[in-house]
C-alpha cells in the first residue's frame, strides 16, 4: 500500500513527495528512519492546504490519511514498544544515524592516503544521506518543542541537540559539494580527503567559519580572565579616572576659574541678627521699625492711617478677637527669615473676610460632650460583636452584646433629650 501512494505531482509537492519516497524506501530495511520520514513528508503537505485548489487539497487529505494509517501500523508493530514517547523516538533515531556517520569515519580513515582504495562515490552517497536525514530528525522533533522535563535528557546526549544536528547537516552538504566538484573537474580528491580523515564529533571541536575562532580558544580565553586577580584591572580603572578629572578640569573657562578662586577663601557666617525682618501686619510703621532692625527701610507709600482704619467692617471685633488668640501678646519678630520687607499693597486691593464668631464651651460642657460621644463608640462596637457572634452561630453571645448597645444608646438618648 505504501508505494502507491503519492502526492499531487505539481510544483508545490516536490517536497512531500520527496520525503514520502524516502520513507517508502525505508520501509522494509529501516522502520524508524521510514517512520520519521513519512511524518516529514505529512508536516511539509499539511502547509500545501489553503494554497492550491479544492480538488487537489481533497487529494493530498487523502494521502495524508492514508499515509498515517501506515504509519501508525509501523509504530505498533515494528518499533519497540519501550519506545513510547517522542523524545525517546528522537534518541533512538539519532543513534542509528551515530552509526553511520562513525560508518562514514571508518571508510574515510581506512583509504591511508591512497585514492585508489576509496570508493568516491559511496562517500558522497553517505554525506548526502546523512544530510537529509538529519534534516528530517531537526524538523519532525526539535528539542525546543519538548516539555522541559523532557529536554534536560539532551544534556546527556549532547550530539543530539539542535545545534550539533545543524553543524552536521551544513558539514555533510559541504564535503559532499567538494568532492563531486574535484571529481567532475579530473583532480585527486585524495589530497583533500586527507583534511577529512578526523571528522569531528563534537560541537567543541567544530570551527566556526564566520569568524575563525573556535569554541575550544573562547573558553581558553575565559578560564584565563578568570584565572586573573581581583584587582587586576583597579589600577587601569584609576588611571581612566585620573584622566577624565583633568580633563574635566581643564575644559572649564577662565571665568569658572575666576569664580572658583574667588570662592575658594572661607566665608563668614551670616549673623541672624543682621537679618531684615518682616513688617508685622495690625501695627504701625513707627512700632514695626523699632521692633525690627535699623536698616530696614520705611516703605513710602505706607502711613499711619493704615493703624487708625484697619482693614474689614468691624475692626473692633477683629480686634478683640485677634488678641483672645494670642493672649494678649505682642506677635513675634520673625528675625530668621531672609526675606526682604516689601511694601504692602493698598488696603483697597485686599478682600474683606467676615469671621464667624466662636463657640467656647466650659470644661463641663466638653466633658458631657466626649462622654456622649464615647457613649455611641461603646453602642456601635457591642453591636459589630453582636453581628460577629452571629456569624459563628453564637446567639447568647449576640444577644448580651445587643443589650448592652440597647442600654448605651438609651443611656445616651437620655442625657441629650
Amino acid at each position: 500500500m505504501i508505494h502507491s501512494l503519492k502526492f499531487p505531482d505539481d510544483e508545490n509537492s516536490k517536497l512531500p513527495n520527496l520525503y514520502l519516497s524516502k520513507c517508502q524506501h525505508y520501509s522494509q530495511t529501516n522502520p524508524l528512519f521510514s517512520y520519521f520520514c513519512g511524518m516529514y513528508s505529512i508536516q511539509t503537505a499539511l502547509m500545501l492546504l489553503g494554497s492550491t485548489d479544492l480538488a487537489e487539497e481533497q487529494s493530498i487529505e487523502i494521502t495524508i490519511t492514508k499515509l498515517l494509517e501506515y504509519l501508525e501500523d509501523i509504530k505498533r508493530t515494528k518499533i519497540p514498544k519501550n519506545i513510547d514517547s517522542s523524545l525517546k523516538l528522537r534518541l533512538e533515531y539519532s543513534k542509528l544515524l551515530d552509526k553511520k556517520y562513525q560508518k562514514l569515519t571508518s571508510l574515510i580513515n581506512m583509504s591511508s592516503g591512497n585514492s585508489e582504495h576509496l570508493n568516491f562515490g559511496q562517500v558522497v552517497d553517505l554525506f548526502l544521506e546523512l544530510a537529509f536525514l538529519y534534516d528530517v530528525l531537526r524538523g519532525v522533533y526539535p528539542i525546543k518543542n519538548f516539555s522541559e522535563d523532557e529536554a534536560a535528557v539532551k544534556t546527556l546526549l549532547r550530539d543530539c541537540s539542535d545545534e550539533a544536528i545543524e553543524y552536521r547537516i551544513h558539514y555533510c552538504r559541504t564535503q559532499a559539494s567538494s568532492i563531486l566538484s574535484l571529481v567532475k573537474s579530473g583532480q585527486d580528491p585524495n589530497q583533500y580527503m586527507e583534511q577529512l580523515r578526523i571528522v569531528p564529533t563534537d560541537l567543541d571541536q567544530i570551527n566556526n567559519e564566520d569568524d575563525g575562532i573556535t569554541k575550544i580558544q573562547i573558553d581558553d580565553m575565559i578560564k584565563q580572565v578568570m584565572d586573573l586577580p581581583d584587582d587586576a584591572f583597579e589600577e587601569n580603572e584609576s588611571e581612566v579616572s585620573a584622566k577624565s578629572d583633568k580633563s574635566d578640569e581643564e575644559s572649564g573657562n577662565e571665568s569658572e576659574n575666576d569664580s572658583i578662586s574667588s570662592d575658594s577663601k572661607p566665608r563668614k557666617r551670616p549673623d541672624v541678627n543682621d537679618l531684615p525682618s518682616v513688617p508685622k501686619s495690625g501695627r504701625n510703621v513707627e512700632e514695626s521699625t523699632e521692633d525690627s532692625h535699623p536698616t530696614v527701610s520705611k516703605p513710602q507709600h505706607q502711613t499711619t492711617e493704615s493703624h487708625e482704619h484697619p482693614i474689614g467692617s468691624d475692626n473692633n471685633d477683629k480686634t478683640s478677637t485677634k488678641r483672645e488668640r494670642n493672649g494678649d501678646k505682642e506677635p513675634l519678630s520673625d528675625k530668621s527669615s531672609s526675606f526682604k520687607s516689601s511694601p504692602s499693597p493698598p488696603p483697597s486691593s485686599i478682600p474683606v473676610f467676615t469671621h464667624k464668631k466662636q463657640i467656647h464651651y466650659s470644661q463641663e460642657e466638653m466633658k458631657a460632650i466626649m462622654e456622649n460621644d464615647n457613649l455611641l463608640d461603646l453602642a456601635m462596637k457591642d453591636a459589630k460583636h453582636a453581628v460577629s457572634a452571629l456569624n459563628y452561630e453564637d446567639c447568647d453571645t449576640a444577644l448580651s452584646k445587643l443589650e448592652e448597645a440597647i442600654s448605651l444608646i438609651k443611656e445616651y438618648k437620655l442625657k441629650n433629650s
